[in-house]
């Protein structure tokens, strides 16, 4: 692989006692700080060491290009464990989830993750807690077969209590993106119902002052938070909660999670790599 390739050229020239600028094509040269300096680098953010540009989907590396810092494809056969493509996350299946059923995108070979609407959620460990006003976005794919008056989890990070938290889910048909901040909760809320049988997109976005909601590439709310939030104590779920009770029925698909607030620009972007009108 060309990753590979300027790597050993530079530990080969090393060797030798000769200066070495190794290139990975014509006119292209390795990223900048790995330029014979004795030290090897890690892979780009959000990419990995053996897998090509060329290898992955138009919206794998549409998403890629914005820089996650985990991005977890669910594509895993099977399993009680699912890895984000970058290798520096990895998340438990627990209750009722299964990995391998048909991924949620066009002509993306890669499989999703489904969720039996009672127990099942996946459990990422005490991570991207995203306090203070910290900005960032999350975005997935998913596809709901019944939908409930009660809450049905697409990501939760919250404390014990629910007195802090981030969530994103779909209740009474609708899609909710939620802080909770010292007990008191903010939405920005979807207006129109979740389309059943179908793939959906929705990003949750926080840029420090105000909270939107992206539903298939389109802002459908924004509401105003400059609440300064404390570090949650409790784990980050996909599909589910910490009680087993508020798991989406239906699959999810490409959890990104950004710990920035991705442009409007990128967000249709994604949507258009993903589902093209």
């Amino acid at each position: 692989m060309r990753w590979a390739a300027w790597k050993l050229a530079l530990a080969v020239g090393s060797a030798a006692g000769v200066p070495v600028i190794a290139c990975t094509s014509f006119g292209s040269a390795p990223p900048p700080g790995d330029l014979n300096d004795g030290s090897v680098s890690d892979p780009p953010e959000g990419g990995t060491a053996d897998v090509l540009d060329g290898e992955r989907s138009a919206y794998a590396r549409a998403v890629l290009q914005d820089g996650p810092i985990a991005y977890f494809r669910l594509g895993e056969d099977a399993g009680t464990e699912t890895t984000s493509e970058n290798g520096r996350h990895s998340g438990k299946l627990m209750g009722g989830a299964v990995l391998g059923a048909p991924g949620l995108l066009r002509d993306e070979p890669s499989t999703a993750l489904t969720l039996d609407g009672h127990d099942a959620r996946v459990d990422l460990g005490q991570s991207f807690d995203f306090d203070e006003r910290a900005p960032f976005s999350i975005e997935l794919w998913f596809n709901a077969h019944t939908l409930s008056g009660q809450y049905r989890m697409l990501v939760m990070k919250q404390s014990s209590g629910q007195i802090e938290a981030h969530n994103l889910y779909a209740e009474s048909g609708r899609i909710v993106f939620e802080r909770y901040v010292d007990g008191g909760g903010v939405k920005a809320q979807h207006s129109g119902s979740v389309p059943m049988g179908r793939a959906v997109h929705v990003v949750a976005r926080y840029d420090g002052a105000t909270m939107s909601l992206f539903v298939d590439g389109r802002m459908e709310a924004e509401t105003a938070d400059a609440r300064l939030a404390a570090k949650k104590s409790g784990p980050f779920f996909i599909g589910g909660d910490g009680s087993g009770l508020e798991s989406l029925d239906g699959e999810i698909d490409e959890v990104a999670i950004y710990d920035k607030a991705l442009s409007v620009e990128r967000i249709r972007a994604h949507y258009a790599a993903g589902r093209p009108e």
